[in-house]
């Protein structure tokens, strides 16, 4: 599935904006320009999620597991 840049669409989750592109059976790709202060919050997902870390940094907790995700840095989140 390809999903062309004007095409994906652009939600808000806890009070972040970010963009949803492809979808598929196990996996959901999103863009999300996070500003310093912001936070996502605990929550789960039906999807895996990953994610690549263009500049900046951010912590990511995973299964109680914190991690500082920084510039180059990519990650999986699992489903549920």
């Amino acid at each position: 599935m390809i999903v062309k840049g004007a095409e994906r669409q652009q939600r808000t989750f806890k009070g972040v904006d970010f963009w949803v592109g492809a979808i598929g059976e196990r996996m959901m790709i999103t863009l999300m320009p996070l500003q310093k202060g912001q936070e996502v919050g605990i929550h789960a997902h039906p999807h895996e999620q990953a994610g690549y870390c263009l500049q900046g940094r951010f912590l990511l907790t995973v299964d109680g597991q914190p991690m500082v995700i920084e510039p180059d840095d990519s990650y999986v989140i699992p489903g549920g």
